[in-house]
């Protein structure tokens, strides 16, 4: 039994590599269309098999597990297996989502900048400098939420986290008082 398992864990392995570069592969006109998207897009096709591919060992060695006696799902129906089920899907849910704005809002400012260099759209020096500070002043933000509400979704208290943010917030703030001054 063990070794049908892990037949079937290497096969579903196997098979959810082609699924995801068949299923999430680009189409030759949509990489036409938006240039920098293949590039993107292979990025995380990397993060997405090895998270697909950790599922999968996981549940084979639970299997396994099972098939060798240990009640090794018997956890999952206890209070604890429900809150680290449901902390490790919301918190993956969170960094879904912050993963799909980010790459949203990069491309617009991309696709932005790049009309600018073609010549469509005539852009100042100013914004030519601003909009990639904004982008990166953006990671920065939703790399912050995001840590925190991962934080906050295992267990941490994050109080004492906002506060010290807090305070770096104001000291930067009166830090760069003359650099905004002279942007403005």
């Amino acid at each position: 039994l063990s070794i049908i398992i892990l037949f079937v864990g290497k096969l579903l392995i196997i098979g959810s590599r082609h699924a995801v570069d068949e299923g999430f592969g680009l189409r030759p006109e949509l990489m036409e269309k938006y240039p920098g998207l293949a590039a993107r897009s292979n990025r995380y096709f990397a993060i997405l098999h090895m998270v697909i591919t950790t599922a999968i060992l996981i549940l084979a060695v639970f299997a396994t597990l099972q098939a060798w006696g240990v009640d090794s799902f018997g956890w999952v129906g206890t209070d604890t297996g429900r809150r680290v089920i449901g902390s490790v899907v919301s918190s993956l849910f969170v960094i879904i989502l912050a993963v799909i704005f980010w790459e949203m809002v990069s491309s617009m400012i991309e696709r932005y900048l790049a009309r600018s260099d073609s010549g469509e759209l005539e852009l100042s020096a100013r914004a030519k400098t601003l909009l990639p500070l904004l982008r990166k002043a953006l990671l920065v933000v939703v790399s912050t939420i995001v840590g925190f509400i991962v934080l906050a979704e295992i267990g941490v208290n994050i109080g004492p986290l906002l506060a010290g943010a807090g305070v770096v917030g104001l000291a930067v703030g009166f830090g760069s008082q003359t650099l905004v001054k002279d942007v403005i």
